[in-house]
């Protein structure tokens, strides 16, 4: 009798320890499928979250620069020697081009000394109501240049804004002219401006917005 309670006892302390060993693997593997979930969740998030911000980068507001129809660019509207100055008629085209609408828009426009890139003249103007979808903006601008210096670079840059995603946005548009001839500038052909002249009239027209 003894050695049959004895049995019975072992018994039953192996079917406890074998049912407490069978719960800890069902809380085991219950707590890695949890786990599981909580990834899967927040992998759902960072790839929803990310595509709404493409979404809406995508739809941002976005200034084009063209050249306006049937106009130059750049006109000579007079050339006097004497006084060693040209009036030069800028016409500028700039186009929204994105979804949203580009607010507190405002350009600048900067002439640099072709060889030197010293800033030789600048000037800026401002689009009050802003510039919704497919509408555009030209506004004209006139500047005395140095007749004898009449190879320069011509900068423009547009500052905007987009109220939907609220981010502040710039472009910057670089064409060179090379001479007058026959009253009409001449654009250049090659070689256009390098980046490394590019990033030296950046950083001086950076530096105008500082003072």
């Amino acid at each position: 009798m003894s050695v049959s309670k004895n049995r019975k006892n072992n018994n039953d302390t192996v079917g406890k320890q074998n049912t407490h060993s069978h719960k800890s693997y069902l809380e085991i593997a219950n707590s890695i499928c949890q786990a599981l979930m909580v990834v899967v969740a927040l992998i759902t998030i960072i790839h929803t979250t990310s595509s709404w911000k493409e979404d809406r980068l995508s739809k941002r507001a976005y200034i084009t620069f063209s050249r306006p129809y049937e106009k130059e660019p750049v006109e000579v509207v007079s050339l006097n020697k004497d006084k060693n100055e040209v009036d030069l008629k800028f016409n500028l085209e700039l186009k929204n081009v994105g979804f949203n609408e580009a607010k507190d828009l405002s350009i600048g426009l900067y002439v640099f000394d072709r060889k030197t890139l010293s800033l030789l003249k600048l000037t800026s103007s401002y689009a009050v109501n802003g510039l919704p979808r497919d509408q555009i903006f030209d506004p004209e601008f006139y500047l005395l240049n140095p007749a004898n210096k009449p190879a320069f670079v011509l900068v423009v840059h547009a500052k905007y804004r987009d109220p939907i995603i609220n981010k502040d946005f710039e472009n910057m548009s670089f064409q060179p002219y090379s001479e007058i001839r026959n009253g009409r500038l001449s654009q250049e052909t090659g070689p256009f401006v390098t980046k490394e002249e590019e990033a030296t009239m950046v950083n001086i027209i950076n530096n105008q917005k500082n003072i």
